[in-house]
């Protein structure tokens, strides 16, 4: 991989991080700040309780992915600095650049990342 490729990757990851970062910032604020917890206390209905539970429960979840995601640029960060980033880590061909366009973090190629999937919903 060229200099100047591995530049221009790691400023890709570096702006998903920061978008990952921010976004995530912001729904921790939010249910940190209590806003929703607030409308509770005044007379809601069961059903609007439930409802407002289930999104505070998806915005948890949404944080838990995206901390995920970070960690994995994080480690695509540290194989652009080894020399091992955009090659698979199960048959070590290189991952073409249109993959790397939308998952910047892919450890695979798609199709070792396809068989990944497969035997992770055998299970």
């Amino acid at each position: 991989m060229l200099i100047a490729d591995r530049e221009s990757y790691r400023k890709m990851l570096k702006e998903f991080k920061k978008s990952s970062l921010s976004s995530s910032k912001t729904n921790m604020k939010n249910l940190m700040s209590g806003e929703s917890r607030l409308i509770f206390g005044s007379g809601m209905e069961e059903g609007d309780l439930a409802e407002r539970y289930q999104t505070e429960h998806l915005v948890c979840m949404q944080c838990t992915v995206k901390r995920a995601t970070i960690k994995e640029i994080e480690a695509a960060l540290e194989r652009l600095d080894e020399g091992s980033y955009g090659i698979c880590d199960d048959c070590g061909t290189q991952i073409t650049e249109d993959r790397l366009r939308i998952v910047p973090f892919a450890k695979c190629c798609r199709d070792c990342q396809e068989d990944l999937e497969l035997k992770r919903n055998r299970q």
